[in-house]
Parts: C-alpha cells; structure tokens; sequence
C-alpha cells in the first residue's frame, strides 16, 4: 500500500510538468515540527518536537500565488507510549500557511497542519488525529 501511495504521488508531481513546464519546478525541504494530537477522543499529550524532510512542487499560477504539492517524512504523534502502539504509519493532511520565496530560489514557509485521518489502525479506534506546525526551509533547482 505504501508503494501505491509514493507511486501516485510522484505521478501526480510529474504529471504536472507537462501541463506547463514553465510554471513548475520542483525542490527540497526539511524543517522543524511541533506535533501534538486533536480529536474529541484526544487525552492530555505532551507535544512532540520532530523535523520533517522530502520533496516539493511548485506550479506557479502568478508571481504571488502557487500550489506547492509535497512527498515528506514528517515525525508527527505525541510523546507518549501509548499513542506510539498501534499507530498508523501514513497519515494525509490538509494543510494552510504562507511561505516567502528569495530570488536565488531559497524559500522559508510556515503551517499547521490537520490529520485527516484517524492514527488509530482500527477503524474502531478513538476519533484522534494529528496536528503539526512546521516551520521550513528549502531550495528550488
């Protein structure tokens, strides 16, 4: 399952160049996170300090705005024991911030993000997810 997920998601990456290779470059990340768990279900957590680390994409619709579609490793969960057992190994996010690119194509961004799906591996689990900030930089080729 993993290598359907990384497969299709660098698709999706590739894809996109031939729409209009002008507007798209792609790059490297890796930051810092600040983790912790959300949900209804979610007991007290403590929060978990992590990095995060991969591949991006950028399609550029102007000079201001752009879609940035990433394939990261991202240490999320919460510093506890009980959460680590049975946890699920991928988890998809949606994620909001803002970023600032330099001219040399460096490139700093901040966001939070929400888990969408429940880190529990049963379905029967507590409706607990993840939730990041992080904070990163990197650098278009």
């Amino acid at each position: 399952m993993k290598k359907v997920l990384v497969i299709v998601a660098f698709v999706t990456m590739f894809s996109a160049t031939a729409v209009n290779a002008q507007n798209f470059k792609f790059g490297a990340k890796g930051g810092l996170n600040l983790a912790t768990l959300n949900g209804k279900d979610a007991d007290d957590v403590k929060m978990k300090v992590g990095f995060n680390l991969g591949l991006v994409g950028e399609y550029a619709f102007n000079e201001k705005m752009a879609i940035q579609p990433e394939l990261l490793f991202s240490a999320q969960g919460a510093d506890d024991e009980d959460v680590k057992d049975g946890a699920r190994k991928i988890d998809f996010a949606l994620g909001v911030g803002a970023g600032y690119k330099l001219e040399n194509n460096l490139f700093f961004d901040a966001r939070y993000t929400y888990g969408l799906s429940k880190i529990g591996e049963d379905s029967d689990d507590a409706k607990v997810y993840n939730g990041v900030f992080q904070i990163s930089i990197g650098y278009m080729f």
